[in-house]
């Protein structure tokens, strides 16, 4: 009994020895399938950071490709053409007439769109004969610059006679007429000159004498091509040169204009009286050959230019003038 006993006691002891090295083994190879391998480890890192680079060098280019783009399209959207200033031109004044610089001086950007136009006249001695140089500058809002230089003469005033005023007189009315035009195509023409060859300034040449504010009005487009002066000079032109041609003329005042006093002519060319002036006005009016009537319709659309003490004026024709 005792020897059964014993061997049971071994058989036991061997069983549980058995058990723990199986265990044992199972634990071994259960750590060894769980360790991650070292080079596989090392390639997956590999291929994380190359990817990874590769996303970081594509985005880098992106962004450099996208600034470039945006420079490029920065640069090509500059503009750089210039702006252009029109009507600077070469003028000649008496001494002491007051000068408009700007007169008919403008100046467009590259769009079209109107700038500022400045200008340099601090050489300009108005009140000495002498030639002068002004300046005109325009800057667009992209900084570029356009500068435009005019010459400025200033001369001292003659005194007209007679003999004086008839010949000039004649050297443009032979130069603006023919035999073989009309009486009036020569009136419209007598019209046109003055019209366009005078600027309104605001101020006249003279301003005292009639026949020696036509001379100096005259001699200095003949030179020129252009005087400024008022409504003055306008009447004075129109005069001299209608009665060059033998047209009778009535200097008319004008009462009450809101704009101040202005002048203008009555002539008549056998055909009864009409209105006549070349001056320009800002609406745009035209005062050639008209009939009281369609000077009235001017009036009544609330003009005060051209009005006058009717008693003091012989009437006019009440044909409407044709030519």
């Amino acid at each position: 009994m005792r020897r059964n006993r014993r061997r049971k006691k071994v058989i036991a002891e061997i069983s549980i020895i058995a058990i723990i090295a199986v265990i044992a083994v199972i634990v071994t190879v259960i750590v060894l399938v769980s360790r991650p391998k070292k080079g596989k480890t090392a390639a997956n890192q590999n291929n994380i950071t190359s990817s990874e680079s590769v996303k970081n060098d594509t985005k880098s280019l992106s962004n450099n490709q996208t600034t470039t783009q945006s420079a490029t399209e920065a640069t090509t959207s500059v503009n750089k053409e210039p702006p252009v200033i029109s009507g600077v031109s070469d003028k000649t004044y008496t001494v002491g007439d007051k000068v408009s610089y700007m007169s008919g001086v403008s100046a467009k950007d590259e769009k079209g769109t109107e700038i500022e136009v400045s200008v340099d006249n601090s050489e300009v001695n108005s009140n000495k004969a002498g030639t002068y140089k002004v300046y005109y500058t325009a800057e667009d809002k992209d900084g570029n610059i356009a500068k435009e230089t005019a010459v400025y003469t200033f001369v001292n005033p003659k005194t007209a006679t007679n003999d004086s005023l008839d010949a000039v007189v004649a050297q443009v009315l032979s130069e603006i007429t023919n035999d073989s035009m009309s009486m009036g195509q020569k009136l419209r023409a007598i019209w046109n000159y003055a019209h366009t060859k005078i600027g309104y300034h605001g101020t006249p040449l003279d301003g005292s004498d009639r026949e020696n504010e036509a001379y100096q009005a005259l001699t200095t487009i003949q030179k020129s091509g252009y005087v400024g002066g008022d409504c003055f000079t306008y009447c004075c032109v129109d005069k001299a040169l209608l009665e060059g041609l033998g047209v009778s003329c009535i200097w008319v005042d004008n009462q009450g204009a809101a704009t101040g006093d202005h002048s203008w002519l009555l002539c008549n060319v056998g055909t009864g009286w009409y209105h006549f002036d070349a001056t320009r006005m800002l609406d745009k009016f035209e005062c050639f050959m008209l009939t009281d009537k369609e000077i009235q319709d001017y009036l009544d659309t609330g003009k005060s230019i051209y009005k006058r003490d009717l008693s003091a004026y012989p009437k006019s024709a009440s044909e409407i003038y044709t030519y």
